[in-house]
């Protein structure tokens, strides 16, 4: 079993928001609307704010008040939503709030259009001999660009993985179309999945620091 740690996702948004900027689907002076509660918000709220571009975040109002006051920081204009809102919730949330908003874009991370071919110079440093990649469940855009990737360039098997005390149903239902299993621990058990998934690579991102190889 291999481990690759996935750490490039900061140069993503900046690639992702440069792109929109030269095809000109947005500007200096558009507004723009997203979601969500992982690390990709971070990153987007320090990009924009250097560029000058407005931002309205869409946010589960359970989101710890350290991170909170970092995108403040950045003048993120904020938004929250009910706890119990899953990431399809606040998607629909943004795009009623973009709907108000002349000049106003709504960036969806798991939009595969959106992040998929930026995802692509990094990953074919990934050997491609594995039968499975496993990758713990965060905001959705690794399971989805990484797994969408791999699954067109070779026959693999896709296993999104969580911890049971950081589990978020909803946002696994929203990767069903790319998992091929999904399992649910009580801790990161690499010899269970090393025994259970033989020629695998487990791809951690930058908010999977916390997980203990």
């Amino acid at each position: 079993m291999e481990i690759f740690r996935f750490n490039h996702r900061e140069i993503i948004i900046k690639n992702i928001i440069e792109s929109l900027l030269n095809e000109g689907t947005i500007n200096l002076n558009s507004t723009i609307v997203s979601f969500g509660k992982g690390i990709n918000i971070m990153y987007l709220a320090k990009y924009l704010f250097n560029k000058g571009i407005k931002l309205i975040l869409v946010i589960p109002d359970d989101l710890e008040n350290n991170i909170i006051n970092e995108l403040e920081l950045y003048q993120t204009d904020i938004v929250k939503a009910p706890t119990k809102y899953g990431y399809l919730e606040l998607l629909d949330l943004a795009k009623d709030i973009s709907l108000e908003i002349d000049n106003s874009y709504v960036l969806n991370f798991l939009d595969i259009n959106i992040s998929y071919k930026e995802f692509i110079p990094y990953l074919k440093k990934i050997n491609n001999s594995f039968d499975n990649i496993i990758i713990p469940i965060g905001s959705g855009i690794l399971i989805r660009s990484i797994g969408m990737y791999l699954k067109i360039s070779k026959e693999i098997n896709i296993i999104g993985l969580s911890i049971k005390n950081n589990y978020d149903f909803k946002l696994s239902n929203i990767n069903n179309d790319i998992m091929d299993n999904f399992e649910l621990l009580d801790s990161f058990d690499l010899e269970y999945l090393d025994k259970k998934y033989p020629n695998s690579i487990i791809i951690l991102g930058e908010n999977d620091e916390n997980i203990k190889i």
